[in-house]
C-alpha cells in the first residue's frame, strides 16, 4: 500500500510522510526477488480456484497523486509490471483539495516544535470562543488511546479530531482556516499539482495499469448513511466507466472504512474485489474478495539490500 512517492530533498515540502522514489525502486528489486507479481486477471483466476501463485504479490497506489504518474508509472511501465491505482472521483475532476490531504499539507508545514493539542484548541476558540468544545477536545485528549505504527500520539489524535471526530462543517472551517494559514497555496494550483487528470489515468489504463474506485469524496464510507454510500458508489463506478470499458471494477474503501452496506452496494454495482487497509495477506482460498487484506510500504526494506 503506497500513498505519495517522491524525492522529498526536491520537495516544497520535505516533512511530508513521503517514500522517496529510490527507496521504491530499492522495494521493486526486493520484492522482485522475492515475491511473484500478479495481474488482476491473476488474482481473479486465484480466487476461482483455476490457478494458484506462491509469494504473490500486487502493488496498490491510493488517493491519486501526481506522484504516481510522474515517479511510479515510468517504473513500473519500464519492467512490465502491473500497479493498481486508486483515485478519488473529485480529486481528478474538480480543482479541490481533499480533506485528507490538507491535513497532510499542514502538518508537513507547520514549525517544528508546535504543540498540535494547542494548535487546536487556540483555532476552535478563535473560530467559535466555545468553551464547551474546548472541555470536549481536552477529555478527548485526555481519554485517547488509538495507537498508530507510523505517527507519534499528537498527530494520530490530530487527524482523528479533523477527518472524523467533529461534526463535518466544523472540521471544513477549521482545517480551511489551518490551510490558508500555513500552507497558503491557491488552491487550483496546489489541486492540479497533487492530482493526477483523467488523460495521464486513461493513458496508464491503455498501459496495463488498473485504474480502481477511492469514492468520490474520499470520505469514511463505513460511518456514512446509506444514501452517502449508494451515491459515493455510483459517482465512482460512473468515473471509472470512463477510463475503461471493464465489467467488473475493484474499490479501495477511504481510510479502509466499509460496513455490511459498503459491501452490498459495491456487490450491486459491480465491485467483485474491495481492498483495506488490515494489516495481513490476503488468502484467495479463505478470504472474501471484497475484504483483502494488504502491507504497508513501511513493512519492506527501503534499502538496497545485498
Amino acid at each position: 500500500m503506497y500513498h505519495y512517492i517522491r524525492e522529498l530533498i526536491e520537495s516544497k515540502y520535505p516533512k511530508i510522510k513521503a517514500l522517496n522514489t529510490t527507496e521504491f525502486i530499492y522495494q521493486i528489486e526486493y520484492i522482485s526477488k522475492n515475491y511473484q507479481f500478479l495481474t488482476l486477471e491473476d488474482v481473479r483466476s486465484a480466487i476461482k480456484g483455476d490457478k494458484c501463485f506462491e509469494n504473490g504479490v500486487v502493488l496498490t497506489f491510493d488517493d491519486g497523486y501526481a506522484d504516481h504518474y510522474n515517479n511510479v508509472f515510468p517504473i513500473l511501465n519500464k519492467l512490465g509490471i502491473q500497479g493498481w491505482f486508486f483515485p478519488p472521483v473529485n480529486a481528478v475532476t474538480t480543482d479541490a483539495i481533499l480533506d485528507v490531504n490538507k491535513i497532510h499539507f499542514i502538518l508537513a508545514s507547520i514549525p517544528e516544535g508546535e504543540n498540535l493539542i494547542n494548535l487546536l484548541l487556540e483555532t476552535t476558540n478563535h473560530l467559535h470562543k466555545n468553551k464547551d468544545l474546548e472541555s470536549y477536545l481536552l477529555n478527548f485528549w485526555k481519554d485517547f488511546n488509538f495507537y498508530d505504527a507510523y505517527d507519534r500520539k499528537e498527530v494520530t489524535f490530530f487527524k482523528h479530531v479533523l477527518q472524523n471526530y467533529l461534526d463535518e462543517d466544523l472540521r471544513i472551517e477549521i482545517v480551511d482556516y489551518l490551510f490558508s494559514r500555513f500552507v497558503d497555496e491557491d488552491i487550483k494550483t496546489f489541486s492540479s499539482n497533487l492530482y493526477m487528470n483523467i488523460d495521464q489515468l486513461i493513458e496508464m489504463n491503455d498501459s496495463g495499469m488498473v485504474i480502481g474506485g477511492h469514492g468520490a469524496k474520499h470520505i469514511w464510507l463505513g460511518k456514512s448513511s446509506e444514501n452517502e454510500q449508494i451515491d459515493e458508489i455510483t459517482k465512482t463506478r460512473n468515473f471509472l466507466e470512463k477510463i475503461n470499458d471493464d465489467e467488473d471494477f475493484v474499490m479501495c474503501y477511504p481510510y479502509g472504512s466499509y460496513n455490511d452496506f459498503t459491501l452490498h452496494e459495491c456487490n450491486k454495482q459491480g465491485f467483485d474485489l474491495g481492498l483495506t487497509t488490515i494489516d495481513g495477506v490476503f488468502d484467495p482460498c479463505t478470504g472474501y474478495p471484497l475484504t483483502i487484506e494488504r502491507k504497508d510500504t513501511n513493512c519492506f526494506p527501503k534499502t538496497k539490500q545485498i
